[in-house]
């Protein structure tokens, strides 16, 4: 009888011990295999928004040089100003050389002052880029991008400036990063989701296998 029940035990014994390996093993997969999509996806899409943003900033000095040439500031500033009301965009600034903030979308940051640039060429793309949380603990993308002293600047009859100086001043953007935030978290959540639906399927094929054969 001790024999008997030893046996008939023994497909239990053996499901518990099949369902409880297997699960691990897919768990650790699934978190592994989950953790490196999720940090790719991230990746790619901070690409994705650091090319956006530099493009962005060209796209500003372009619009504001011809403004700025003629020395109609106000001008320039207005045209930051529309482009900051675009949704995404916490503000942007502009810097002289001296690292003074000569405009701001935000009128508080008007009287800070930030590191002097090396009057260097105009460096990578990652190097120009930082990404940081804000007070609020959000994350937040800023681009810096130098303007440079050009032929027609220095040549200017007005507020020229020597062709020795190679940069101008720095556009500071930024940009907040809710949006890839909230795809992380949605593509964490699908992690989690897949997993438990595969860890569900795999146990109730070990118990149907165990009890059938």
């Amino acid at each position: 009888q001790y024999v008997q029940d030893s046996i008939a035990t023994m497909p239990r014994r053996l499901a518990r011990k099949l369902m409880l390996s297997i699960t691990v093993i897919v768990i650790i997969v699934a978190a592994v295999s989950g953790l490196v999509n999720v940090k790719t996806e991230e990746r790619q899409l901070l690409n994705a928004m650091s090319l956006g943003a530099d493009q962005l900033s060209k796209a500003i000095t372009s619009a504001t040089w011809h403004a700025m040439l003629d020395d109609h500031r106000e001008a320039a500033y207005e045209v930051m100003q529309t482009i900051a009301l675009k949704q995404g965009i916490d503000r942007i600034r502009m810097f002289n050389r001296a690292g003074q903030v000569m405009f701001s979308t935000n009128p508080e940051d008007r009287q800070s002052v930030t590191e002097i640039l090396p009057e260097s060429n105009l460096p990578a793309l990652p190097s120009r880029v930082r990404i940081f949380r804000g007070a609020n603990g959000r994350r937040r993308l800023a681009m810096s991008t130098p303007i440079f002293n050009e032929p027609s600047c220095s040549q200017a009859e007005c507020h020229a400036h020597p062709a020795a100086v190679k940069v101008l001043g720095v556009l500071d953007l930024r940009l907040n990063l809710e949006s890839v935030d909230h795809e992380v978290a949605a593509m964490k959540y699908r992690v989690l989701l897949v997993t438990a639906v595969e860890v569900t399927l795999i146990s109730l094929f070990i118990i149907y296998f165990t009890r059938r054969f």
